[in-house]
C-alpha cells in the first residue's frame, strides 16, 4: 500500500515538513525537535486517501496573519487547519540548522557511496576492516 499521499514544506520554517499519509493522517515532522520520527501525527484528518495539501496564508485581523492548512482527500472533501504559531515562526539559527543538517546527509551518502560500497564489493582476501566515518571516529589519546 501506498504510504505516503502528498507532502509539503512549510514556507516559513526550513524544519517543517507535513505529511500526508494514505490512512488519512498528517505527520507533522519539526527537524528541529527530532529527526528520526515525526514530531506528530494528527489522525482522523481524512477517512479517505489524502491527495492534497497546501499550505495558505490568512488574515486574522488587520495587523496579524495566520497559516492554515488545507488538505483534500480522494473523496473530493476539503478540510482546513489553522496552524500553530509555533509550526510557523522561524526558529533561530533555524536555517543555519538545516543547511548543517542536510550537508551532513550529503556527506555520509558521499562516504558510503565512496568508501563501504567500494569495501563490502571487493572479494574477500582483499577486505581489510571498514573505516569509520570520520564523526563516528573515537577521539584520539592525548
Amino acid at each position: 500500500a501506498e504510504y505516503m499521499g502528498a507532502a509539503k514544506w512549510s514556507p516559513t520554517r526550513p524544519s517543517v515538513l507535513y505529511i500526508a499519509r494514505a490512512d488519512g493522517a498528517i505527520e507533522v515532522w519539526d527537524l528541529l525537535e527530532k529527526s528520526h520520527a515525526a514530531s506528530r501525527v494528527e489522525f482522523a484528518t481524512s477517512s479517505a486517501r489524502i491527495t492534497e495539501i497546501d499550505i495558505f496564508t490568512y488574515a486574522e485581523s488587520k495587523s496579524r496573519k495566520r497559516q492554515a492548512l488545507a488538505v483534500a482527500d480522494e473523496s473530493g472533501c476539503l478540510r482546513v487547519f489553522a496552524l500553530p504559531r509555533a509550526l510557523t515562526r522561524l526558529a533561530p539559527r533555524e536555517l543555519e540548522f538545516v543547511q548543517r543538517l542536510f550537508q551532513r546527509e550529503v556527506d555520509r551518502v558521499r562516504y558510503f557511496e565512496t568508501v563501504i560500497v567500494p569495501a563490502r564489493a571487493a572479494p574477500a582476501r582483499d577486505r581489510t576492516e571498514t573505516p569509520m566515518p570520520p564523526e563516528d571516529r573515537p577521539a584520539e589519546k592525548q
